[in-house]
């Protein structure tokens, strides 16, 4: 390798498709790169080549690279990395962590945007503050709602296999009804179903009669809402 000072002194040296550009003088103005150009073009352009770095593992040093197309180069302004053990040890490194790096965005991101569809279902499903601290974990189970309370735990745990899709048909049993005196929990476990469900993504409404028809009567006031849309 001896030092070259334009692209007059350029000396490829062709490894299959591959070109090495061998130039060790210190910077200087560079104007390229070089696309789809012959060896020719580009003395002719007069333009100059920046030095090749130094490989600080191996002390050698890493020539630029280009391509071949049949007579025509291309010459990048890289800076490639030099093939010793070490160089190569390091970038793959430097790759794996990138590629960690761009995994921890991409679940960040994914976390934000759950995020806020939580948001945005929990802001329209209706449920008051009241009802949005229902969990079934602060339910307190008697022998007179332990049935209700373990097949609302099981709806809300396998509520995906009674939805219907388009290649299943609608279940015959996709409801959950619950009865029974005041004070008994319906209205707790009813809204924990609902928190459950909000918590993977699963759109809900969920409020009581009262509610709804306080809402219609408020079509009758206001344009917001038509009365079938409530």
């Amino acid at each position: 390798m001896g030092d070259f000072k334009t692209v007059e002194d350029i000396i490829p040296v062709k490894q299959g498709p591959r070109w090495g550009i061998p130039c060790t003088i210190k910077p200087i103005p560079f104007t390229g790169p070089f696309y789809d150009s012959t060896q020719k073009e580009i003395v002719e352009s007069g333009a100059e080549i920046p030095p090749m770095e130094i490989c600080r593992h191996c002390g050698k040093p890493i020539p630029w690279e280009g391509y071949s197309w049949g007579d025509k180069i291309d010459i990048y302004p890289n800076v490639p990395v030099c093939s010793c053990p070490e160089a190569q040890a390091e970038e793959k490194a430097r790759l794996e962590a990138e590629e960690e790096r761009k995994k921890e965005e991409h679940e960040r991101l994914k976390a934000e945007a759950f995020a806020e569809k939580i948001r945005k279902i929990t802001k329209n499903s209706g449920m008051n503050s009241k009802f949005l601290e229902r969990r079934f974990d602060q339910f307190t189970v008697k022998e007179s709602n332990k049935d209700a309370f373990k097949a609302c735990k099981t709806y809300a745990a396998q509520f995906e296999k009674f939805l219907p899709g388009p290649e299943k048909e609608t279940p015959e049993k996709n409801s959950l009804f619950l009865y029974g005196p005041m004070g008994t929990g319906k209205t707790h476990l009813a809204a924990s179903v609902a928190n459950e469900l909000i918590a993977k993504g699963q759109p809900v409404i969920c409020m009581t009669a009262r509610e709804i028809f306080t809402r219609i009567r408020n079509t009758f006031k206001r344009d917001e809402f038509t009365e079938l849309e409530i």
